[in-house]
């Protein structure tokens, strides 16, 4: 593996959008759709350019980003590391699964110190911000959470880098099956998944900031992120075991492309997001 993070620097990525934006979890990383890669980038600048914000706004927006920038920096750094452990957890050719589930308690503290920080940039900012401003934040993030959904989907679901292996039809197959045995507890997880970390958006969006409520449905989310992970592990292994050892080795160097490719492109996100404040 290359640096220390993993889905990667998602949070670093909304370090700045949460900042700019005062909203949930993930905008920034709708750069990681590409034309796919610069559409999201036109979408973030024209979404800055529809909130019109004035040169005091700018100003003060700098100045909250300042004043939480070395928390945020070594918050975003923890929960990078841990989510890199996670994947390698789920990424191995036999099931652990309390090696899964250790290494996502990690996660899901990091996330939860990072939710209660998110929350307290997003006070700072909402006074900052007209209601019309606010209205447009709303929007744009619900429409970015369905586009971050489908590129992590993309480049870490039980999909991701199959059709670089040249799979024989009988390998398609057994695959396919796979899957479909596994669709029904992954459809039900996703939807619970998407609940919590609405709840959880909520949560960090209200004012004054509550520290406790933010922890509990942080928690929330983290209950259940902990099951899919563990799911996909299961489904890693059993697409594993349809695999020649050449297909196994391509397969995880597949992966890390993917993997480094998201990061990548939200790293370029939080750059754009950045200069965006001028």
């Amino acid at each position: 593996m290359n640096r220390p993070s993993t889905r990667f620097r998602p949070f670093v990525a909304t370090l700045v959008a949460t900042a700019l934006f005062a909203a949930g979890s993930g905008i920034a990383i709708a750069a990681a759709r590409a034309s796919r890669l610069a559409e999201p980038l036109r979408l973030i600048a024209s979404f800055v350019e529809r909130l019109d914000l004035t040169a005091g706004q700018r100003a003060q927006i700098r100045a909250v980003l300042q004043d939480h920038q070395v928390e945020l920096a070594s918050l975003a750094q923890r929960e990078a590391a841990t989510r890199l452990v996670l994947f390698q957890a789920i990424h191995q050719p036999d099931v652990n699964e309390p090696s899964v589930r250790l290494a996502h308690r990690a996660v899901a503290a990091a996330d939860s110190d990072l939710a209660v920080e998110r929350a307290a940039i997003c006070a700072e900012i909402a006074p900052i911000l007209s209601d019309g401003q606010k209205a447009e934040v709303a929007a744009f993030t619900e429409r970015v959470r369905a586009l971050v959904r489908t590129e992590l989907d993309r480049n870490l679901g039980p999909r991701a880098g199959l059709g670089k292996l040249n799979l024989s039809e009988e390998q398609r197959a057994e695959i396919r099956a796979i899957l479909d045995s596994h669709a029904a507890a992954l459809e039900t997880l996703a939807a619970a998944e998407l609940d919590t970390r609405s709840a959880l958006v909520a949560a960090i969006r209200t004012s004054p900031v509550d520290e406790p409520a933010i922890r509990e449905a942080s928690a929330a989310v983290a209950d259940v992120d902990v099951e899919l992970a563990v799911e996909r592990a299961r489904i890693f292994a059993e697409i594993e075991d349809t695999l020649t050892p050449e297909q196994r080795e391509k397969l995880a160097r597949v992966q890390e492309r993917l993997r480094q490719a998201l990061e990548d492109r939200a790293s370029l996100a939080f750059t754009i997001g950045t200069r965006l404040l001028g």
